[in-house]
């Protein structure tokens, strides 16, 4: 049984083996398996310079390779916890919990075009663009559970800052608009100045 640390830089599980980052098993899976995935969540916040936590790698993948992934995982020892109609939820003893979310085929060929290539504890991955990340934040503050709202605010607050953004054009109000709320984007506005 693995045990865990914390780094800037996302979580470094460490096992009896050595020093195994769970993105190089991730890497590993989409290169030998042909299943392309996008990191999202708290590990893509870290990619884009935010410093913050997180206990779970939650990717991106199209609905169409949902099985593939969940046939792979579970030949390499996680444990599939839940199965909903957007996500899956898998977990490793060694290695902690990853969260799929799987997408449209046309919405992760659109999100992976605008995808960064970039390295994650040595490990080069595709990452969510800013305002994809920016849109899955707003999605999940707009949807999700409250005691997340305070971690994906600050990362929404974060990442407009990173990107220079302005908050009070029409390319950002639309963005909010669509996958957000009114008083969510009047909040932003609030506290970016």
């Amino acid at each position: 049984m693995g045990r865990q640390k914390s780094f800037s830089s996302g979580l470094l599980y460490v096992t009896r083996d050595g020093s195994v980052h769970l993105l190089s098993i991730i890497e590993e899976i989409s290169r030998s398996e042909k299943l392309p995935f996008i990191v999202i969540g708290g590990y893509a916040v870290i990619a884009w310079g935010v410093p913050r936590q997180t206990i779970d790698l939650d990717l991106l993948v199209a609905k169409d390779a949902q099985e593939a992934w969940k046939t792979a995982l579970c030949a390499r020892g996680f444990q599939l916890e839940s199965e909903q109609a957007a996500f899956t939820q898998f977990h490793s003893q060694a290695f902690g919990r990853i969260d799929l979310m799987h997408v449209q085929l046309a919405t992760f060929e659109k999100m992976h075009g605008a995808s960064e290539l970039k390295a994650l504890n040595g490990t080069a991955v595709r990452v969510a663009s800013i305002p994809h990340l920016i849109a899955l934040k707003l999605h999940a503050l707009k949807h999700g559970e409250s005691e997340r709202k305070f971690k994906d605010f600050t990362d929404v607050l974060r990442l407009v800052h990173i990107a220079g953004m302005n908050v009070r054009g029409e390319e950002f109000k639309a963005l909010c608009e669509k996958h957000g709320t009114e008083q969510l984007y009047e909040e932003i506005v609030y506290f970016s100045s």
